[in-house]
């Protein structure tokens, strides 16, 4: 049976592992842009034509998992978002 107080349990420890998450998160991130940046311009230097190519691949990975860490931040602020006995 769910009860408030589940819930709150939930919400307390899911709080507790995703902010160790989203750290990992925007570090994996931020590896792959700029690894994406350096592998672009690279290629950029040289004329080749797979710059749009690499661009869709590297960067838009990077971005992705970045909006997606900043949307897992933002769940434990809405699951919190009730009277709960912490919070009143």
């Amino acid at each position: 049976m769910i009860t408030s107080q589940n819930l709150f349990f939930l919400a307390t420890d899911f709080a507790e592992y995703s902010t160790t998450g989203v750290h990992l998160l925007y570090s994996i991130s931020a590896i792959i842009l700029i690894t994406g940046t350096v592998k672009l311009v690279s290629v950029w230097k040289k004329g080749s034509a797979d710059s749009g190519r690499i661009f869709s691949s590297w960067i838009a990975a990077g971005i992705f998992l970045f909006i997606v860490a900043v949307l897992l931040n933002t769940i434990p602020e809405m699951m919190c978002n009730c009277r709960c006995p912490v919070h009143g």
